[in-house]
């Protein structure tokens, strides 16, 4: 598991990572560059893995998610959840 203050933080993460089986991000802290940053994943063949978000905004959903997002979890939810969609990701990754 690799932790990331902020996306530049975590950017610098995955260059530095062989391997990056799925990300779990915030979309509340720093939303715009937190959209960029998925979509940059999204645009790049050096990091195809999928997408967890996190977000408290109800208008974030399948109609406007970058193709990478695999679940977007709202707050507040259960850590159960959470979980679930993380083995989930981990499953169809390892097929």
């Amino acid at each position: 598991m690799i932790t990331a203050q902020d996306v530049f933080e975590a950017m610098s993460s995955l260059k530095s990572q062989q391997l990056i089986e799925c990300i779990l991000i915030d979309l509340d802290y720093q939303p715009d560059q937190s959209i960029n940053f998925i979509q940059h994943i999204n645009d790049s063949f050096l990091f195809q893995c999928p997408v967890i978000v996190l977000s408290s905004d109800k208008d974030f959903d399948d109609s406007n998610k970058p193709a990478n997002v695999e679940y977007v979890i709202y707050k507040p939810f259960d850590p159960l959840v959470l979980k679930v969609e993380i083995d989930k990701v981990m499953m169809t990754s390892l097929q």
